[in-house]
């Protein structure tokens, strides 16, 4: 086995592991991995493990300042299949080896809710476990809004009634999506690039508009990959908006065959009560860290 930088290898081979492995998600892919990197302005790690000519195992890595991380988030988790058996194994010296040459003091990495696997075995290599929870909407029952809570279903009603709410992907609503952002924080938030790689995503994306007049009120931004749905970004300049938005995402996504969707992380307690307000269930984001001297 050998180690191969990211950089070294073919985009399209890195990503076809990725679409073929049961643990990966968008989060391991080329395109999110750029776009970390655009945003931060980190340095890239990341590595695939090769026996013979075959990718056998992969590892997103960024170092962001002294930490690997990937927008200041737990990087995606390694990934590896079944043999060599020492694989595990032979990907964590390699993550220790570039964390003491680069004088990174902690390491994290997470694995999506939206995988029914787990892959390479971190939590007994000398990973603390640190796992938290994010919910997530079973989008294949049959009614979707026996799980939505009184005080949201108001809310619903009333955007749907005031509002022109509907799935869209093209650059003009990224663009609007920014100019959102620009608005509410007063500058710029991130960096051009990241925008335009959200815009050439839309065979893995898609927004949902609110619309009065034809003026956008309010949107927000999925990624779906492998049947699943995550909800990455949103903006909403005007009151009474939100709910409705979000409700027409669990509705147009289900339409059009995905399986779950995941309204996001429960790390903030405001933000936890208005998520589990769309029903579904509090999943374990398994995450892991370790810390060097």
């Amino acid at each position: 086995m050998r180690i191969v930088q990211r950089q070294d290898l073919k985009p399209s081979a890195w990503n076809a592991f990725v679409d073929a492995h049961p643990a990966c998600w968008w989060w391991h892919r080329e395109e999110w991995i750029s776009y970390c990197l655009a945003h931060s302005g980190g340095v890239d790690h990341s590595f695939a493990v090769v026996d013979g000519d075959q990718i056998v195992g992969l590892c997103p890595l960024i170092q962001e300042g002294d930490q690997f991380s990937m927008g200041g988030d737990p990087c995606a988790w390694p990934v590896g299949t079944s043999v060599p058996s020492n694989l595990d194994e032979h990907m964590v010296r390699e993550i220790d080896r570039l964390g003491l040459n680069h004088e990174v003091h902690l390491a994290a990495f997470r694995q999506s809710p939206l995988t029914s696997v787990s892959s390479v075995a971190l939590d007994r290599l000398g990973y603390k476990d640190v796992s938290w929870q994010s919910q997530v909407i079973d989008l294949t029952g049959p009614d979707l809004w026996a799980g939505v809570k009184d005080g949201h279903r108001a809310e619903i009603h009333r955007g749907l009634r005031e509002l022109s709410i509907g799935f869209e992907n093209d650059r003009s609503g990224i663009a609007a999506l920014q100019d959102m952002h620009r608005r509410e924080a007063g500058r710029d938030t991130r960096p051009q690039a990241t925008w335009d790689m959200m815009a050439s995503w839309f065979a893995h994306a898609g927004l949902i508009i609110a619309r009065r007049a034809g003026r956008a009120l309010g949107i927000a931004y999925f990624i779906s990959y492998k049947g699943g749905v995550y909800y990455a970004s949103a903006a909403w300049p005007e009151a009474h908006v939100s709910h409705a938005v979000l409700w027409t995402a669990m509705r147009t996504f289900k339409e059009l065959g995905y399986k779950q969707l995941e309204m996001g992380w429960l790390d903030h307690p405001t933000l936890a009560v208005f998520k589990r307000g769309f029903g579904g269930e509090a999943k374990t984001l398994h995450c892991v860290e370790k810390r060097w001297p």
